[in-house]
């Protein structure tokens, strides 16, 4: 991909405007947290992460809920703050799940300047920062902010990988070098676990999902034709890290025996 004209912007300079914007960005969603009453939603999921705290329980309820992302990355904020019972659960405790993958999409610009161009993505990152929408999501106990992040950790690492087919293509054999392959299979792997992520945080990743094969259809139209068999290897090494990401450690425990959704959360459906 051939980065887009920017200004000619120093590496120091755009880092230390990448940290500022950071900085921006983590004040306006870190400051006075539980300043607002919890929303009716935020509260359902604070119920079922009560019973996952507690008992160690998480039952999954398609007709109602989405994946148990957003409550298994609860849990390490909830001990850490040495919460045992929900009710030494606090609003912050909790919000701070998605104000920290708020910040996170902040930072994940700078991961494709050269594509971008160090500029504009400065200025996403920037937009990101001050977003009235996206403040007020990394503020709000709910899933969106961890999919809006999974999902552009996957468009991340997928052009990364690109970038390595496009250097390995322009080089003799012996000087694409294994430490060179080997971080194209580290973001093979990211790409993956941000799939399984995704798709353990809200079902309708599917939606993002299409329109990523669409985007990647378009924008890429001679990876399937010049590299046949590394493309092959890429989907079954996504496929098998995202599986595991989905139906692995977390899912399983999902559907471990329990009582039903409906008597966990102490009402009828």
């Amino acid at each position: 991909m051939t980065p887009m004209p920017s200004l000619r912007i120093s590496s120091v300079a755009a880092a230390a405007g990448m940290l500022a914007i950071l900085a921006g960005g983590a004040a306006l969603r870190l400051a006075d947290l539980p300043n607002r009453p919890m929303h009716c939603d935020e509260a359902v999921h604070g119920v079922k992460f009560g019973h996952l705290l507690e008992d160690g329980t998480y039952v999954y309820d398609p007709h109602e809920y989405h994946g148990p992302g957003l409550n298994y990355l609860t849990l390490p904020v909830a001990r850490a703050a040495g919460a045992r019972r929900v009710t030494e659960v606090t609003e912050t405790h909790l919000r701070l799940v998605p104000a920290v993958f708020g910040m996170l999409l902040i930072g994940l610009p700078w991961l494709l300047r050269r594509e971008l161009g160090t500029g504009p993505a400065l200025g996403a990152a920037l937009l990101t920062a001050l977003s009235p929408a996206m403040v007020f999501f990394s503020r709000y106990y709910i899933q969106e902010m961890l999919l809006v992040a999974f999902s552009l950790l996957a468009v991340v690492a997928m052009w990364r990988w690109s970038r390595f087919l496009d250097a390995a293509g322009s080089m003799e054999p012996q000087q694409a070098g294994r430490a060179r392959a080997l971080r194209a299979v580290g973001w093979l792997v990211v790409l993956g676990a941000a799939i399984g992520l995704m798709h353990a945080t809200k079902e309708t990743c599917v939606l993002a999902l299409a329109a990523m094969a669409v985007a990647g259809a378009v924008t890429l139209p001679g990876l399937w034709s010049n590299w046949k068999r590394p493309t092959v290897s890429v989907l079954f090494v996504v496929a098998v890290v995202g599986r595991t990401c989905t139906r692995g450690n977390i899912i399983c425990r999902t559907c471990s025996s329990g009582p039903p959704a409906e008597a966990a959360i102490g009402r009828k459906a």
